[in-house]
């Protein structure tokens, strides 16, 4: 393993990580959401199963006609893990712990690239790990989950565009 990955990999962030899976586990593997996110799971198995496409979203053909409102691209992506577990009600779930693990990760990369003391960088893990709304957000499988991955990744990219200006 390369000196950066573990640097990256501290143990205190890894702990900070088991310490939010703990609370979130049982929510996000047990059957039953928020309807919103029962509504992207199922436009998300239908686009799986061939049933409309990236800009025409499906739910049913009797409520909710054409799928429309939302940002495609994070059903499109849940979509891909359907395809990757068959369909099952799991798809979505691991789908949500993904996106929980991602927007962990990107967090510690903010830090880290706001030149931040290095062995604080659980710091703003920790808080966030420790929100409710975290917890519920990705538990019950939230478009704002996906959301978050491409405006951390966003944050981090204007930065080092700054730094680079400067």
């Amino acid at each position: 393993m390369n000196n950066s990955l573990k640097s990256f990999l501290d143990y205190k962030i890894i702990l900070v990580f088991c310490i939010g899976l703990l609370p979130l586990a049982y929510p996000l593997f047990s059957e039953g959401m928020f309807m919103d996110g029962v509504i992207y799971a199922a436009v998300a198995n239908n686009l799986y199963e061939g049933y409309g496409s990236f800009w025409d979203l499906s739910f049913s053909d009797t409520i909710i006609g054409p799928f429309r409102g939302h940002p495609p691209l994070a059903i499109y992506l849940e979509s891909w893990f359907h395809h990757l577990f068959s369909g099952s009600f799991l798809s979505e779930r691991i789908y949500s712990l993904f996106t929980w693990i991602a927007n962990g990760f990107l967090i510690v990369c903010i830090w880290r690239n706001l030149k931040l003391p290095q062995n604080l960088s659980w710091t703003p893990l920790l808080i966030w790990v420790l929100m409710p709304v975290v917890f519920w957000s990705f538990s019950n499988n939230m478009l704002e989950n996906t959301m978050g991955i491409f405006i951390s990744k966003s944050a981090i990219i204007i930065k080092d565009w700054e730094d680079k200006r400067l």
